[in-house]
Order: structure tokens, then sequence, then C-alpha cells
């Protein structure tokens, strides 16, 4: 696998205003982790990064990212204007950003998940500067999902750590040659149930610490690769409709979306990106970034992690967030841009998964059904106009049409047996269970 020459960039802090040049798994600023501080570094490129509409598919989108797939990726999201929806719920411009798969769409993201977006841009990124070390993540689904899907494709070593009761989400196509290829460069480790995402991260931090520079870390919102790939949302929007919106609404675990929508906005215009209003939904009872942004208050997971496991949307259950880091979401705040918090309960989202394909005839996943009890609540509150100009983030529809097409089969596990919870957060534990094959592909 080979990726075409960017035009040049730097990564900068936005706390001290370094720059850095990249070497693919840069995550953070020199001097501020001097300091013990960890910043949200920003892409910044050496050119004004422009649409190229001589081309299609994702294409058209790769000055805004560090890396340049050499092949073509072909069209994972399209934005649609909403009818019979915006109808029922009186909107006259709402617009639905879809990444996923479908034949009515001609879409064709076959994980029928946005973080596809994710999984191109950092495998890029660390191919672009000849990497080769094996990349350590954790997912609640699907991250997983796409990282094992494009890892096969790429033939690039991946190690990631799932919590059980993921392990439905853990499914790809059934493609010609796929499934060998996942075997042979992914290392699916699953931890025991009840353990949680919060446990999977806490796992793949010991291994991180036990093997160090013999592997690198995606390193989630640090990644300036998956912030650029999750922007591409925003990309499109502008490539099609042609406006910025006025809002922007996503079901979220870190917020790494919308925090990376606002950043891709400010390369097309950075005034007219301060002037969107970012609205992020979460999985109640565990809405601990949700409920941090409607108080004004730093962001906390205590007091949530026990109820972690009664959402029915795992993928927006994370453990930290892009709140509190300089170069994240409070900074924003602080510079004037609007977030806003809600919480939608699992009888909502499944309610709305059931009303948005009635009305719209696209089967959505979770998360994107938590988008638009987002959406409803934020109108009823009148933080949205009827005509105002809103863009949800539909970030995943057509699992099941995709499954049916090409029929599927679950990523395999590393082990025979998961991993025991307490070895997650017990060093001599975790020892005694390590097992050196993991680095072996």
């Amino acid at each position: 696998m080979t990726v075409s020459e960017n035009k040049g960039y730097f990564l900068v802090c936005p706390r001290c205003n370094s720059n850095f040049k990249d070497n693919g798994y840069k995550l953070i600023c020199d001097s501020c982790i001097k300091e013990e501080i960890r910043v949200i570094l920003k892409f910044a490129p050496l050119y004004s990064p422009e649409i190229n509409k001589n081309v299609s598919g994702l294409a058209r989108y790769y000055d805004f990212l560090p890396a340049h797939p050499s092949t073509d990726i072909g069209v994972l999201l399209k934005t649609i204007r909403s009818n019979n929806f915006a109808k029922k719920y009186g909107f006259k411009k709402l617009f639905f950003t879809c990444t996923g798969y479908s034949q009515k769409l001609n879409i064709n993201c076959v994980t029928a998940s946005f973080k596809e977006l994710e999984a191109i841009s950092v495998l890029n990124r660390l191919i672009q500067f000849k990497n080769d070390k094996p990349l350590l993540l954790s997912s609640a689904g699907n991250t997983a999902r796409a990282f094992s899907y494009h890892a096969a494709k790429y033939h690039y070593p991946v190690i990631i750590i799932i919590p059980g009761n993921s392990r439905n989400y853990l499914w790809l196509p059934d493609e010609n040659g796929l499934h060998e290829n996942v075997r042979k460069y992914v290392k699916a480790i699953f931890v025991e149930q009840p353990g949680t995402y919060f446990d999977a991260s806490s796992l793949a931090r010991l291994i991180s610490i036990r093997l160090g520079k013999q592997l690198v870390d995606e390193g989630g919102l640090f990644n300036v690769g998956r912030m650029c790939g999750l922007g591409l949302c925003a990309i499109n929007f502008y490539d099609e409709i042609e406006e910025f919106p006025d809002h922007y609404i996503q079901a979220v675990g870190s917020a790494a979306g919308p925090l990376s929508a606002l950043r891709a906005y400010e390369m097309l215009d950075k005034k007219k990106a301060l002037t969107i209003n970012y609205h992020i939904v979460q999985n109640y009872p565990y809405t601990p970034l949700a409920d941090a942004i409607e108080n004004n208050r730093d962001f906390s997971s205590d007091g949530y992690l026990h109820n972690i496991d009664t959402a029915c949307a795992p993928m927006l259950t994370s453990g930290d967030s892009a709140l509190n880091y300089p170069g994240g979401i409070k900074e924003e705040m602080n510079l004037g841009t609007v977030f806003r918090g809600y919480r939608a309960t699992n009888e909502e989202i499944y309610e709305m998964q059931y009303e948005f394909w009635k009305l719209e005839n696209l089967q959505i996943g979770l998360p994107a059904a938590a988008a638009l009890v987002g959406l409803l609540k934020a109108k009823a509150k009148g933080r949205i106009n009827s005509n105002d100009i809103t863009q949800v983030n539909i970030t995943g529809l057509g699992d099941l049409e995709i499954k049916r097409k090409n029929g599927f089969f679950y990523i395999p596990s590393l082990f025979r047996e998961p991993v025991k919870q307490n070895i997650c957060s017990d060093k001599n534990k975790f020892n005694s269970w390590f097992k050196e094959e993991l680095l072996v592909f």
C-alpha cells in the first residue's frame, strides 16, 4: 500500500503554539508534556485546502487529510435533505449527513459506520511515514470493525481491545480473502463480561506501558488522523449543500466527532465555523459529557461508571472526553462557540430507529437514532428553529443491508478465553496474564 504525497503540514499545539513535523503517530506536544499536560494537537496545512470538484468519492476531500490514499476509496458518505421526517417534526432545512451502506443513496461504506473515515486517515498517516509497528487501540464496536477491515486491506498489523458486550458489533462483510487477512493482521482481544469499554481502555493502557515503543497507540482524540478523518462529515455537508449549517447534531462518546467537525469547518471559513451551534447527545444513564456541558462543569465519569453497561449503545460510553484538554470543547466554549448536551434513553433510541425507518426508509444504527432524539429535544427547548439550517450526523446506517448482500463473519478472538475484568485494572495480575505472542504477526 502506498500513499500519494501530501502538500505539506505541521502539527500545532493550541496551548503553547509550538509547531511539529509529523512522524505518522505523534500524539503529544513535546513542550506541554514536560508539564504533564496533554493537548489535542491541530492539523495545520501549509496550503489552503480545497474540495477537488474534478474527482469523485473520498478523493474530493484529500486536501483535508494528513495522508492521501493512492487507491480510489469510493463514496462513503452523502448529505441528503430530509423529506418526511422534516415535515412531521416541523423542519424546513433539515439535512442528514449519512455514512454507511445504502444502494438507495449510492454509498458504499461496507462496515456501515463513519469510523471508516477515521481508520482510513489514521492508517494512511502511518503508512505515509513507512511505519510498520502494530497499532494498538480499544473500541466498543464501530471503531474496531472499521480498523479491522482497513488493516486487513492495507496489510497493517493492529491490536484491538474490545468489551465482551460489544461482540455482536464485530462483524465484517464476507469479501473474497478478507477473513484470511483479518486472521493475519488483526488481533482482537475481548474483555469478559461484565467488562465495559472503560475496562478495555484500561487494558490497552497496560499493554501500551508494557510494550512501549514496540507498538504505536492510536491515541483516540489526540490523533490528528482521526480528527481529520471524522471531520470529513463537515466537509461533505459543505460540498453538497454549499452552505454552513446553523446547527450540528451528533451522538457521542468522547465528542471527537463534533470537535472534528468544528475544526473542519474552520479550515473552510474560521469565522463561520464559530457561528455554528454544536449539539451532543449521550445514551442515558451514561451521560457524563452531556451533563458536564449543560451544567458548565469539567468532565468526570465518577458517578456514572456503575451505569455504563446499561446503555443500549456501548459506542457512546467513552471514559474520556474532548471537553477539558487544551484544544478541546471547553476551550472553544470559552471562545464563544455554543455547545449543548442532551440525554437519550434506551427506549427513545429504539423508538427513533423504527420512526426513522418508517419516515425515511433508511435503517440506522443506535448512535444515529440517539442523535435524532437529541435533535427533537433541542427543537422542543427552542434552541433550533424551523428555518435554521440543521445538520444531523447519521454516523452509521445499512448494516442489515450489507449483511444481506455480502454475508458476514465475526472477527475471531486472539485467545480462546476472554480476559478477566480484574486483569484490566491490576498490574500484577496483568503481568501474570501477559503473552508475548501479542507482537507476533
